[in-house]
């Protein structure tokens, strides 16, 4: 299995928004075969900061994800965060455990 975990800090005034979006994606991956489990996770000490977790079966799964209209949906969200998103990936790669965090290249 392999977790995705994209940290989103996007400031009170656009709290709202970033969550509503995340809720939408959620429930779109929800449906979504490939994906697991979805989760939304708040930072205790900070509101506007929130944490989109997901589990994949494998790496060919979460691949398609990251080509995806969806994804992009999760990326366009970088234009109103008061930081860069960050996306981490937790899991067995080539029978080695890792974590990377994968750099976003916006186009």
């Amino acid at each position: 299995m392999i977790t995705a975990c994209i940290t989103l800090h996007g400031g009170s005034a656009k709290r709202m928004e970033i969550l509503q979006t995340l809720k939408g994606i959620k429930d779109q991956l929800d449906k979504k075969t490939g994906c697991r489990q979805a989760r939304i996770y708040q930072d205790a000490d900070d509101e506007s900061k929130f944490f989109f977790v997901e589990d994949w079966p494998g790496e060919k799964d979460l691949d398609e994800y990251f080509s995806s209209g969806l994804f992009k949906v999760l990326l366009g969200l970088n234009s109103i965060l008061e930081e860069s998103l960050e996306v981490r990936v937790f899991g067995f790669f080539a029978r080695v455990w890792c974590v990377t965090s994968l750099p976003v290249i916006l186009e």
